[in-house]
Parts: C-alpha cells; sequence; structure tokens
C-alpha cells in the first residue's frame, strides 16, 4: 500500500499540495472555510491527509471497480503507526477496509 501501489496515498503530513496541483481539490475539500486564495495547502495531520485521500479515491474510476475485487477480505498492511486505543484511525488503510466491505458500492 505504499509508494508504487495503485492504492499508495498520494497526500501525506507535511506535504505541500500546490493549487496547480491535480490534487488540489481533494486537499482543499479539508480546509475549513475553503481555500479560496491560497496558493497551496500542507496538510497538518493524519485526518487532513484520510479525507484527502477519501475525496481522492471516490473520484478514480479505475480504483473504485477493482477496488472490492482487489482488497475484499484483504489484510492491508501499512506504515502509519496504529491508533491507541479508543481513538480513530487515520489512515488511508482503514478507508480502504470500510470501502471494500460497503455492501453498497
Amino acid at each position: 500500500m505504499g509508494e508504487g501501489s495503485c492504492w499508495a496515498n498520494p497526500f501525506a503530513v507535511g506535504r505541500p499540495v500546490r493549487r496547480d496541483s491535480e490534487l488540489w481539490p481533494y486537499i482543499a475539500m479539508t480546509v475549513p472555510g475553503g481555500a479560496a486564495g491560497l496558493v497551496s495547502v500542507t496538510p497538518a495531520h493524519a485526518e487532513q491527509v484520510a479525507m484527502s485521500y477519501m475525496y481522492w479515491l471516490v473520484e478514480q474510476p479505475a480504483l473504485m471497480i477493482t477496488l472490492k475485487e482487489q482488497l475484499g477480505g484483504a489484510d492491508l498492511a501499512c506504515s502509519c503507526p496504529l491508533p491507541t486505543a479508543g481513538r480513530h484511525d487515520h489512515c488511508h488503510r482503514s478507508i480502504l477496509l470500510e470501502m471494500a466491505s460497503d455492501d453498497d458500492l
């Protein structure tokens, strides 16, 4: 699920996304109050990165078509740290697992 995988997360904490990037629309959706007037956005936390990934993923038809087939029932590994007990997992792995098991997709 890391770099080189079609399932890799193109967003990362601390990695800026410029307005002229194809990733801009997805990171811009995570900015409270909107991103109008900004030249770039640098994700500050894992939750923002995970949300950007979710917005991006649902706009990738080739990935969405194969999501259940390739990832349904799979155990996915990622280099993100596991959340502490009782905390939400803000890793793209959890988004993929949730979507792969969603019967409505």
